[in-house]
C-alpha cells in the first residue's frame, strides 16, 4: 500500500528590527506577537518560543486524548492539560527542555476511571508533537470521578 501524502505545516517568522521580538504568520492566517522569555526579552506579555513549544505539546496531546476518550465512548465532563517545561538556565548549542511533564485533568464516571487512564497512556504514544520531541515527557494524570 502506497503512503500517504504528508501534509505540510508553515509558519513564517519575521523580524523587523527593534529587539528580541517578532510576528510570526500560521499557514491558516493566524498572526502573532513573540517576544524572547525572560531574562532575553523585556516584556513577559506576549508569548514566546518555549511556551509555544510547551503549548503546542498541550493542545497536540489533549486533542489525541480527546479523540481517544471519544473512541472508547467515555463521557467526559472536566479536561484540562497543563504542561511544564524544565529549560535550561543557560542557552548554547546541544541544550533543550530537559523534561516536560504534563498534566491531564479530567472528570469521568467511576466505572470508566480505568479506561480513562489506558486513554491517557495511548495518547501520548500518538501525539504527533510529542513525538516529535527530544526531551523526556512524562504524564502525571488527575482523573476525577
Amino acid at each position: 500500500m502506497a503512503e500517504a501524502k504528508p501534509r505540510l505545516v508553515k509558519a513564517t517568522a519575521s523580524w523587523k528590527g527593534g529587539g528580541l521580538q517578532g510576528k510570526i504568520d500560521y499557514l491558516n492566517g493566524v498572526k502573532l506577537d513573540y517576544v524572547a522569555p525572560p531574562p532575553l526579552g523585556p516584556r513577559t506579555d506576549l508569548i514566546t518560543p518555549e511556551g509555544s513549544l510547551v503549548a503546542a505539546l498541550c493542545m497536540c496531546y489533549s486533542l489525541t486524548l480527546v479523540a481517544f476518550l471519544q473512541g472508547m465512548k467515555i463521557e467526559v465532563s472536566e479536561l484540562e492539560v497543563r504542561g511544564v517545561g524544565e529549560a535550561p538556565a543557560d542557552l548554547g548549542p546541544g541544550k533543550g527542555f530537559k523534561k516536560i511533564e504534563l498534566k491531564p485533568v479530567l472528570k469521568v464516571k467511576k466505572e470508566d476511571r480505568e479506561k480513562a487512564l489506558q486513554a491517557i497512556n495511548q495518547a501520548k504514544d500518538f501525539c504527533l508533537v510529542a513525538n516529535s520531541l527530544k526531551a523526556p515527557i512524562t504524564l502525571s494524570p488527575e482523573v476525577k470521578t
